[in-house]
């Protein structure tokens, strides 16, 4: 792929008021004219929920002003995915001290905050890191942002310093019912993935990147880890984080967890098995 060929914006469409033109928020008609005008052959969407509709565009009749490569392309879906735990630690370092406030708030201080940032919010938004410490943020936004974000515990609101205290998970996964409606949302995050012709977990695309090679072409692949500001560090939260906060953040992304284990299996079996036959 041409270096001209992608946008300059970490692969974002641009706009006259802004780098990031907030592609996620575009109808299809207006993707369609964008990728038809031949000059760019990719499209990232780093903010906002991915809408099913996306899908659409592979039955799209391209228009007649369109040249014959772009008239008989098909579309290929592909997204990263990384370990829940370790995601969220990346995005309090960068969101929550690199680019915070002068005096550096600790994990739970920036979470809480996050929290009620995501649960005033209006989705779809055109709002920049809004929803980065959400927790099961894969299943959110793989849903098309249908995943709900419950009230805090109530304990909460009796402690004194109630941000010295990793907000918990207040969703009960293994009730009979489903009181927080989490469980629709879910499986439309696992069923939109399927569709994708390609997702990468980030954890394990080094040991062996053929599925890259045969979705989409890619061959002189170099690992390098790239950071848009700021230095490179390290977001183990395995190591990192307190056994008990741990604990409290693994039960509140349970779900997210589920879904990158799979995205895993999925991409491990494509690398001994072929790429043929794993969409639902």
């Amino acid at each position: 792929m041409r270096r001209s060929e992608v946008p300059n914006y970490y692969c974002m469409p641009s706009s006259e008021d802004d780098p990031d033109a907030r592609v996620g928020l575009w109808t299809n008609e207006r993707l369609a004219a964008y990728m038809q005008d031949g000059t760019k052959r990719i499209v990232s969407n780093e903010w906002n929920p991915f809408d099913p509709i996306r899908f659409d565009l592979n039955n799209r009749q391209p228009s007649n002003n369109s040249s014959p490569d772009i008239r008989n392309a098909q579309l290929v879906f592909v997204t990263t995915i990384r370990s829940p735990l370790n995601r969220l630690l990346s995005a309090y370092k960068f969101w929550g001290i690199t680019h915070g406030p002068k005096k550096t708030r600790t994990l739970t201080q920036w979470l809480h905050r996050r929290h009620t940032q995501s649960r005033s919010a209006q989705i779809p938004d055109n709002c920049v890191a809004c929803h980065v410490g959400r927790y099961n943020f894969a299943t959110w936004k793989f849903s098309n942002g249908t995943m709900p974000f419950p009230n805090p515990a109530s304990s909460l609101f009796r402690d004194g310093n109630k941000e010295s205290v990793i907000p918990p998970n207040t969703i009960n996964y293994e009730g009979a019912g489903d009181e927080y409606g989490w469980k629709k949302p879910f499986e439309d995050a696992v069923r939109a993935l399927s569709r994708f012709d390609l997702v990468i977990p980030l954890e394990v695309v080094w040991k062996d990147s053929r599925p890259l090679e045969d979705v989409l072409g890619w061959t002189a692949l170099k690992e390098v880890h790239v950071v848009p500001s700021g230095k490179i560090v390290d977001t183990d939260a395995l190591a990192k984080l307190s056994q008990d906060q741990y604990d409290v953040l693994w039960d509140a992304n349970r779900l997210d967890f589920v879904v990158h284990a799979w995205s895993k299996a999925v991409y491990m079996a494509r690398m001994n098995c072929g790429t043929e036959g794993w969409g639902l």
